[in-house]
């Protein structure tokens, strides 16, 4: 990096509430430690993470004058003394968790279960230091687009899908939010994995690429006619589906869990609205059901996803590449719903 340069733009959330808060500001190119990695950031990935935070539905994480951004994807343009992962030049891409890298988990290698509550941010920059225990170098081959988003859309449900769930081939399988970034990559690992997939969307106007993503069937809105968990009694020949992915939480659940078959799985990762559900133990026992939850990944999946996409198996579906000054238009499209798959910020 030129040694002329000391300052960059960033995108920065200086109070919670709506998306004019996120501003643009110039401020100091951040210094990376000993085991850091600075990276030009070419794309950074927005998700539902971010609003949660902006809007305050998600209780913790937020600090006055920070900078949101976790799926992001650049070039290493400088490298901490201690870092041996990454060299000045390389391609990366980050994974959304800061590791500690000391705790249970991080030694037999489930970092999915890492101690650490920190998340790695910053990336709604032109620069971000990220330490390198988060980081990945990018295989020729693989868009840098899709490097940025392929730890949280794709490792995400695919450690939820093959750890959590234990999806075995055949199965049908519910995917809620199927519209939005993760729902649109968790529908092509259901089909690579060989499973089949229902997806559900609120959105109409999202009902063709869903079913070019590979889905079985498209169920849209919220039952306002026939209610949804019929809808999914009806597809599956009055058996309800065998696994539920469920990403958007409370509004979902009712539906989801009543159109669930015998022996079917529950697994809630993420959440929208920030409410409670209410369920019926008759259900759960009658059913013989498991409700589990499922967040993060392990590294080596990351490393999996990224040679599927180098493959060619998958790809992320990139719903818009945005300038950095319209994040507030993102923040604002993504609470109506209307960003197919995700979207990508260039700075």
């Amino acid at each position: 990096m030129s040694q002329r340069r000391k300052t960059m733009k960033a995108v920065k959330l200086n109070a919670q509430g709506g998306p004019e808060n996120l501003v643009i500001q110039e401020i100091e190119i951040p210094t990376p430690g000993p085991r850091d990695v600075l990276i030009k950031v070419q794309y950074c990935g927005v998700d539902g993470h971010d609003p949660a935070i902006r809007t305050g539905i998600r209780g913790r994480g937020f600090t006055p004058g920070m900078i949101l951004g976790h799926e992001i994807a650049g070039v290493a343009v400088e490298v901490g003394a201690q870092v041996s992962m990454a060299k000045v030049g390389d391609r990366v891409c980050s994974m959304p968790k800061a590791l500690c890298r000391a705790c249970e988990y991080c030694d037999v290698g489930d970092e999915a279960l890492c101690l650490s509550t920190d998340v790695v941010e910053g990336g709604l920059a032109e620069y971000v230091a990220c330490p390198e225990d988060s980081l990945f170098v990018v295989p020729e081959g693989v868009e840098m687009a899709d490097a940025a988003v392929a730890a949280c859309t794709f490792a995400t449900p695919y450690y939820a899908l093959t750890e959590i769930a234990e999806i075995k081939p055949g199965e049908m399988v519910l995917v809620t939010g199927a519209g939005g970034g993760l729902g649109m990559q968790t529908i092509q690992l259901v089909r690579l994995l060989g499973a089949r997939a229902i997806g559900w969307t609120r959105s109409e106007s999202k009902r063709a690429a869903i079913g070019e993503m590979g889905a079985d069937d498209v169920i849209c809105g919220m039952g306002e006619t026939t209610p949804v968990w019929q809808q999914l009694l009806d597809l599956t020949e009055g058996k309800g589906v065998n696994l539920v992915m469920d990403y958007v939480g409370s509004a979902a659940f009712n539906d989801g869990f009543r159109g669930l078959a015998r022996l079917g799985r529950y697994v809630m990762v993420g959440e929208l609205l920030g409410q409670e559900v209410h369920v019926n133990p008759t259900f759960i026992f009658f059913k013989r059901a498991k409700i589990l939850g499922s967040s993060s990944h392990k590294r080596e999946q990351v490393d999996q996803i990224l040679e599927y996409i180098r493959q060619g198996a998958i790809k992320p579906f990139i719903g818009g590449k945005y300038p950095l000054d319209e994040i507030q238009k993102v923040h604002a499209l993504l609470e109506l719903g209307a960003i197919t798959g995700r979207a990508v910020m260039v700075p």
